[in-house]
């Protein structure tokens, strides 16, 4: 897989990456231009590993002005609804996360965390959704060792994804 398009997916995105690849097979490329995977570079991270995070903003504007693409003239303001119900399920999943710290259950932390790193995604908030990602990475396979700290990391990033979504309801 050479490409990556977050959802929603739009159809301009997803031509622009066909059109880009269909004219890429069709044209002379020299093997130096075409990139190299190294197989020892995965970009995958260690459990406990942090990204900076500093040069990364809470949300990624350009995801939210997708999102109000999809508004509909004389209708609600869909990135409104779609905030809110995100954050209702970030109270629930966080929920989840907690009470399966305290019962020592990692596979409930990590379904929660599995499932709040793709809502995450959905509405542009990268940072909180590679928190979410090492913490189900440390608890995929039952262990809670490195949890605790991420999830706490992960409680902090919820105050600064809610306050910046907040900003953006109509």
């Amino acid at each position: 897989m050479d490409e990556y398009i977050a959802k929603p997916i739009l159809l301009k995105d997803l031509a622009a990456i066909i059109d880009k690849w269909a004219n890429l097979a069709n044209s002379p490329l020299a093997p130096s231009a075409i990139p190299d995977p190294s197989p020892l570079d995965t970009g995958a991270q260690s459990p406990g590993s942090q990204v900076q995070t500093s040069a990364v903003p809470v949300l990624d504007q350009a995801v939210l002005a997708d999102l109000r693409g999809y508004q509909n003239p004389g209708e609600p303001d869909f990135l409104t609804e779609l905030i809110g119900i995100f954050g209702k399920d970030l109270t629930g999943r966080l929920t989840q996360i907690r009470s399966g710290l305290e019962t020592g259950d990692a596979n409930r932390i990590y379904q929660a965390a599995h499932a709040l790193k793709s809502a995450c995604g959905e509405l542009g908030a990268e940072r909180m959704r590679e928190i979410c990602g090492r913490l189900a990475l440390c608890t995929a396979e039952g262990s809670l060792g490195a949890a605790a700290p991420i999830a706490q990391e992960l409680e902090g990033e919820a105050v600064e994804v809610r306050a910046a979504l907040a900003s953006n309801c109509v």
